[in-house]
């Protein structure tokens, strides 16, 4: 099971087609990585990066698909992906909240966080079981926040730290 959340990503996507300054503010980073798990939302959060870049403040659905003409094969994954593209990306484009921005920023780098330290080989069994079940885990999951995940691992490091850190210039 991924530590993906589709829906949440989506909202994501959408919040920030509305408003691609958030791009911009380095208090809320974001990466590709963060929407890796599902290649079509990679795909559309690099077209909105590279808008943004350009000084696209709000992005409708014919930007993206200016972006994509010139990737062939971004845009031949993303229909391999998305079975209705078009209603996708106009779903897209109508969807999000940027009330809610912070919520889903949250959400989906937590979700990023856990993969990355699970990738680097830690057990995250304590915060997201990935054999468990999703809505329970992705439940259990939104009452846990990145703060937490971060303390938690700041506090095994302290602790292995000091057991077994030497004072080695005595």
């Amino acid at each position: 099971m991924q530590i993906y959340d589709k829906a949440l990503a989506n909202y994501l996507l959408a919040t920030l087609m509305k408003n691609t300054d958030y791009l911009a503010n380095i208090t809320y980073p974001l990466n590709k990585e963060d929407f890796a798990p599902f290649k079509a939302h990679e795909i559309i959060y690099e077209c909105i990066s590279a808008l943004a870049k350009n000084g696209v403040k709000s992005i409708a659905l014919n930007d993206i698909c200016l972006v994509l003409k010139n990737s062939p094969k971004k845009l031949k994954q993303l229909k391999e992906d998305v079975q209705d593209l078009k209603g996708y990306l106009v779903n897209l484009s109508e969807a999000g909240n940027e009330d809610s921005f912070l919520f889903y920023y949250g959400e989906v780098r937590k979700r990023s966080l856990l993969r990355d330290l699970q990738r680097k080989g830690f057990d995250i069994s304590k915060f997201y079981n990935p054999n468990g079940d999703k809505e329970t885990e992705d439940n259990r999951l939104r009452d846990i926040t990145i703060q937490d995940i971060l303390v938690y691992w700041k506090g095994v490091q302290s602790s292995l730290e000091q057991e077994y850190d030497i004072d080695e210039t005595n």
